[in-house]
């Protein structure tokens, strides 16, 4: 009697262990799509740091704009994806058995990783961006 139980439950938590494993990948892929947009920006604005540093500006300064800038870029994607996330909870609600469609922890939990993501993802390529040499870069252009 044990063992069938035991693969009765087995059967019906193997979904939600695949649905765990997908929702891992998905926040993988979004982390590397987070870190990637920064990074390449970055890397097409030489010119741009090199002018901002020619009369004057510090590698703080460099390095605040473009963590500002990529803050806006995380918050604009954060704050549809939440409201995505609210809609989508509701659309399931009868599938569901005994679990809140939104679990506002989850939801807190997940926008607290992605911006932590896109706040480290976003301060690597600022760090590299600002010890660029702007007389190099103004010669190279």
């Amino acid at each position: 009697m044990e063992n069938g139980i035991d693969r009765s439950l087995g059967e019906s938590t193997l979904p939600f262990a695949w649905s765990t494993r997908l929702r891992l990948q998905a926040l993988l892929l979004a982390a590397i799509g987070i870190y990637g947009m920064p990074a390449y920006t970055v890397t097409l604005r030489p010119k741009e740091i090199g002018v901002r540093m020619a009369p004057g500006s510090s590698r703080v300064g460099i390095t605040g704009l473009v963590l500002r800038q990529a803050g806006w870029m995380v918050v604009a994607g954060v704050i549809p994806g939440l409201t995505a996330a609210w809609a989508d909870g509701h659309a399931v609600r009868s599938f569901l058995s005994g679990v809140r469609p939104l679990d506002t922890a989850i939801l807190v939990a997940a926008a607290a990783v992605l911006l932590l993501n896109g706040g480290i993802a976003a301060a690597l390529p600022a760090w590299r961006a600002a010890p660029v040499d702007p007389m190099e870069v103004l010669r190279i252009e």
